[in-house]
């Protein structure tokens, strides 16, 4: 199908041919029919893409400081690769569409396939043939309503929130300054209530168009603005001002505080220098308000991609029941969508589309529109030179998201021999740009495709942590090895099974607990020799991760130590040569956090003892990770995996890396030697077993406040391999 994806990197625009997507529990498959181009918020998506790094580094001077630390830990080149490899990443436009449905998930409800509805969100409501819309994103469209006009919801929703902000009531005069698309649908909304209406913009024909759809005024002068707003207030001044314009300069608050009224309200839509003149608003005492996208639920996750409602007695109007008002209002004649639009292209055009608007001609709302016929391949074939260059061990990837794009698959292409065959991705668009970029022989969104392939030997599983253990599981009865990052399994039931289909295969399985391959870590294994038991502290500075990730959701992610908890284990496991055997934990969580920090204390079978200070939420400015580890007459300190302090006999020896190397592209190395024959499995699967019981007893013993012992279920194999 086609897409229209921007290249962050140099703001190149392409349609590219993706794999169609799968719809997922609570979403909806939409054959797109209509998209708008939204010309303020992509332009300035698109301009920012165009600009040069120092251009990026001044206007996102957070990821900045963010690249800044990154660096003080990492390393320059380590910095500077990932970087890079993050501006490669395609990214997707569009938020805005309307459509058929093909299809629904799990727990949808209300929508069934072939109704006509309306689509919204960033990421979702993308300009493409073929789209995956959460349920709580997509509003039935009434027969009265086109699907053009539909395609306006997003934004009409946007609109009407920005109404709802300003609290206008029937006989309030209402000032609109900007009169783009928001613009002029904030007029006819504001019309619709019953208010009077003052609209102002510096191009005649937008200030014409406002009077053309209701406004009681439409003018082009500011001094004409205020004359307006105190004729048609009878002297007292607006009641609420609304800025739907887009411009970096100050003056749109400057004039709102003047047109307004003494405690009237200023509410912000659009994007606007923001520099609140004190003096004026203090004088009247303004309330200056911002007004967030579409409503509540908007951009938040638990709303948006997990389905969580907001009962109307405490939210009555959500960003979904905004969208639905709006285009209620649309079928019965109160708001027109049609004068509007002044540019239709179909996708194929859309190149031609975004030069028109970035080449400065006028224009207001711009359709892009799609072909009648839903493309349905999931599978997108990539002829590449190396398909006909030979026999390679055949690989093949699910999962291609930012960690498999910008950390695993760049040190996969490291090891040489390796035919890399195909890779599935639930976005069709992120699935092309790795297959494109890493020069795969097809992209596909549906894993059957990568386990049903005869050429794949082996499969790397970068999926998110819900999905490991059943995609281990059927690789391994598809005969497939197996490289899954981590978690193994995010319950015992889970892992139960994935060591039932161990037992049952000859098929090397590892699991992606990259620390132990460090090069600096077997320094500090070598230093160590046969010195045991040991005693070990091993501190974990987790950084923040904002509360709408879906790590923290108890079914996708497991939380943050399901998902993360394993990789410190292990590590500990390593150097100690030993299983732990019981654990003892207490857990600490602000009230209100969705995560939590742990104090974990480990005994393991050769008698070490080891400790796992994980804090959640901490400030990652300083070192993240930090281990101690001290034998008879030996001690030794690593911090990130590029610095390490080993003392003995009295003497202390310091080591500097470069840059960070935390092990990937060694732990992969050592998969793939295995995999082939050339060396045994690195890590044997009742060490994985015992690492996720770990982790598992971690949370038991936190709930309960005792001590917990480690029973992992058996990992035997029915025959050897």
């Amino acid at each position: 199908m086609k897409q229209v994806v921007l290249s962050p990197r140099t703001g190149v625009l392409t349609v590219a041919d993706v794999p169609v997507p799968r719809v997922r529990p609570g979403t909806v498959l939409v054959h797109n029919a209509v998209s708008i181009v939204s010309a303020g918020t992509e332009r300035s998506v698109i301009r920012l893409a165009g600009q040069s790094l120092l251009g990026k580094a001044r206007a996102r001077p957070d990821l900045v400081r963010e690249a800044l630390n990154k660096m003080r830990r990492d390393g320059l080149r380590a910095t500077v690769r990932e970087s890079f490899r993050r501006l490669e990443m395609a990214q997707p436009l569009g938020y805005s569409s309307a459509g058929t449905v093909l299809a629904t998930g799990a727990g949808v409800d209300a929508i069934a396939p072939g109704d006509r509805v309306a689509c919204a969100g960033a990421g979702f409501a993308n300009h493409a043939e073929v789209v995956v819309v959460p349920r709580q994103s997509c509003v039935p469209l009434p027969p009265a309503v086109s699907m053009e006009a539909g395609a306006f919801a997003m934004l009409g929703a946007i609109a009407l929130h920005g109404v709802r902000r300003a609290s206008a009531a029937l006989g309030e005069t209402v000032a609109v300054l900007g009169l783009g698309l928001l613009g002029q649908l904030t007029v006819q909304l504001l019309r619709a209530a019953g208010c009077r209406v003052v609209a102002y913009d510096p191009a005649p024909a937008r200030a014409a168009l406002a009077a053309d759809l209701g406004a009681d005024a439409a003018v082009t002068d500011p001094a004409a603005a205020s004359a307006a707003v105190l004729r048609l207030s009878g002297g007292i001044g607006a009641d609420a001002v609304i800025i739907t314009a887009s411009t970096a300069g100050n003056a749109p608050i400057e004039l709102a505080a003047d047109l307004a009224r003494a405690r009237g309200t200023v509410v912000m839509v659009g994007v606007t220098g923001m520099e609140i003149p004190r003096r004026a608003f203090w004088k009247k005492e303004l309330a200056f308000v911002l007004s967030r996208a579409s409503g509540p639920g908007a951009e938040e996750a638990a709303y948006e991609r997990r389905g969580a409602e907001y009962p109307p007695g405490y939210v009555r109007w959500t960003a979904g029941r905004n969208m639905a008002a709006f285009v209620a209002e649309v079928a019965r004649g109160a708001v027109r969508t049609e004068p509007l639009v002044t540019h239709r292209f179909p996708i194929d055009r859309a190149r031609d589309a975004y030069a028109l608007i970035r080449g400065g001609a006028p224009h207001l709302a711009v359709v892009l529109t799609y072909p009648e016929a839903a493309p349905k391949e999931r599978t997108v074939p990539l002829p590449r030179p190396q398909a006909a260059s030979g026999p390679g061990l055949g690989i093949g990837v699910i999962g291609s998201g930012l960690f498999a794009q910008t950390v695993l698959l760049p040190a996969l292409r490291q090891i040489p021999g390796l035919r890399f065959r195909g890779i599935a991705g639930a976005s069709g668009l992120s699935a092309r740009n790795a297959a494109d970029r890493l020069g795969f022989e097809f992209c596909a969104t549906d894993a059957d495709a990568v386990l049903g392939d005869g050429h794949v030997q082996a499969v790397v599983i970068a999926t998110r942590n819900d999905t490991h253990a059943s995609l281990v599981e059927a690789a391994l009865r598809a005969g497939k090895h197996v490289f899954v990052e981590k978690p193994l399994a995010l319950s015992p039931a889970e892992l139960g099974r994935v060591l039932a289909a161990y037992g049952a295969s000859p098929r090397v399985v590892v699991v992606g607990f990259n620390r132990r391959y460090s090069p600096i870590v077997r320094r500090v294994k070598a230093f160590l020799g046969d010195e045991h038991p040991l005693t070990l502290a091993y501190h974990v500075n987790a950084g923040a991760v904002e509360a709408e990730h879906w790590v923290h959701d108890p079914v996708e992610g497991g939380g943050r130590w399901l998902g993360e908890g394993g990789h410190f284990v292990d590590l500990l496991q390593y150097l100690a040569g030993a299983d732990p055997v019981e654990v003892f934990a207490r857990a600490s969580a602000p009230e209100g956090a969705p995560g939590a920090s742990f104090v974990v204390s480990l005994a393991f079978g050769d008698g070490s003892a080891g400790t796992i200070v994980y804090a959640d939420g901490a400030d990652r400015a300083a070192w993240r990770e930090r281990l101690d580890v001290f034998g008879r007459g030996v001690a030794c300190t690593l911090e990130d995996f590029r610095r390490v302090t080993f003392a003995r006999g009295g003497r202390v020896r310091r080591v500097t890396l470069a840059e960070a190397a935390r092990g990937h592209k060694e732990e992969l190395a050592a998969w793939v030697a295995a995999v082939r024959g050339q060396a045994p499995p690195p890590v044997e699967m009742s060490a994985y077993a015992a690492n996720a019981a770990c982790c598992f007893a971690v949370l038991e013993s936190a709930r309960s406040g005792a001590p917990v012992a480690v029973a992992p279920p058996g990992a035997e194999r029915e025959r050897g391999g």
